[in-house]
């Protein structure tokens, strides 16, 4: 049997990661459980040489992320880029199932993604794999740090556009949003702080988190990015500012 275990962010590759890291340290207390999880590693490697499992992505940052993190417990150069089904432009879910549907006929795919992504991708790819699984490792939460509100609350102070004197624009003000379920806790934020949501120019690198963020308010500033890869993001509002 061939399995694909494809990644939808970052943030997933992290969370298994963190998984790998917390049995590890189990199995230093353990030795009969550290003698099963190093042949769980051994028979991964194997299945990475024969591609009996191929990692997937469905963007390039969460490729690298596999990359990166790869290393730590899998054989060196046992996994390459080149080796990742990922999406490099307008990465989304149906993208990756447009271009990758007749390579998955053969595999089970396991979705490795957070708690309340819609089920759109899942269904899509039910339609071409053999067997699907869906692996949940983290939930997405919505936290406010004093740091940010602190900055928050400072942005408000320009939201008369004119501030000792000069001049200011909503277009020099950008919010990066990840994913769509921050977007209604995020707006309900500033509305609780009475600030303007036009404040801002939202940025994302999701077609659907721009349309949802119009939703709300139409004549919201938006701008769609390619990639969260951080060199993507900083050419793109450097070229915006």
């Amino acid at each position: 049997i061939k399995k694909i275990i494809l990644f939808t962010s970052p943030a997933s590759v992290e969370a298994v990661n963190k998984i790998f890291d917390e049995i590890k340290i189990k199995c230093s207390k353990n030795s009969k459980t550290k003698i099963v999880f190093n042949l769980v590693l051994l028979l991964i490697n194997n299945f990475l040489k024969t591609k009996k499992i191929r990692f997937a992505a469905i963007g390039e940052s969460t490729a690298e992320k596999i990359i990166n993190l790869s290393s730590r417990y899998f054989e060196k150069n046992s996994l390459k880029i080149s080796d990742i089904y990922y999406i490099k432009r307008n990465a989304t879910g149906k993208e990756w199932v447009n271009s990758f549907s007749s390579k998955i006929t053969n595999f089970d795919v396991m979705l490795v993604e957070g708690a309340g992504n819609n089920d759109n991708l899942f269904k899509n790819l039910r339609k071409y794999t053999i067997r699907l699984e869906r692996f949940i490792p983290y939930k997405k939460y919505f936290i406010t740090s004093i740091d940010f509100e602190r900055k928050i609350n400072f942005f408000s102070k320009f939201t008369d556009n004119n501030v000792g004197g000069c001049n200011f624009s909503s277009k020099k003000f950008f919010i990066l949003i990840s994913a769509s379920n921050f977007i209604k806790p995020f707006f309900l934020f500033l509305k609780k702080e009475g600030i303007p949501i036009n404040l801002f120019t939202v940025v994302a690198h999701h077609t659907q988190i721009i349309d949802k963020v119009k939703e709300i308010d139409s004549d919201i500033n938006c701008k769609k990015i390619l990639s969260l890869n951080t060199d993507v993001i900083a050419k793109e509002l450097n070229n915006l500012i």
